[in-house]
């Protein structure tokens, strides 16, 4: 495989991830505006972090296929650089794209995660009021159902 081609693979697969990412951010918005609907759906929420799951994953085989490229053609370009300062400079634009594409898409999963946690803990508090609602009436039906049964001890005798 010769350099250009190399370039050109490690171009394709910078680009390819940019692509994935605008897709993640999508999705991270999309369940940030599942997450502000009520009610919470959940299994809506969880389909989108079953495709964020697969983007991930193709996203994790771009990285490995482009380090193989990247660590073939690493020497040969140490060399040989000024003959490729184009290919050079389209990568270093695509790095800078993808790294603050990266960062946006950090900053809106720590807002979703905050969000995400928000909503659980809301949750947890209901469940459990439910319970101890369901708790003290039953706990209320067991002693009026049982109070006819038992007389007061304690008996007035003043007249």
């Amino acid at each position: 495989m010769d350099d250009i081609t190399c370039f050109n693979i490690l171009i394709d697969t910078l680009t390819k991830k940019s692509n994935i990412l605008d897709e993640l951010t999508a999705l991270t918005e999309k369940q940030k505006t599942c997450m502000e609907e009520t009610p919470f759906h959940y299994d809506l929420f969880d389909s989108y972090m079953d495709d964020k799951e697969q983007l991930i994953e193709t996203l994790n085989q771009l990285d490995n296929g482009f380090d193989k490229v990247y660590s073939h053609l690493k020497s040969d370009v140490l060399i040989t650089l000024p003959k490729y300062e184009h290919q050079i400079k389209r990568l270093k634009e695509l790095i800078v794209c993808i790294t603050e594409k990266s960062l946006r898409l950090e900053g809106f999963e720590q807002s979703n995660k905050r969000s995400l946690e928000i909503i659980l803990r809301i949750q947890k508090k209901e469940v459990r009021d439910i319970k101890q609602n369901n708790s003290m009436a039953m706990k209320y039906y067991k002693n009026m159902s049982g109070s006819e049964s038992y007389e007061s001890c304690f008996l007035d005798k003043k007249k």
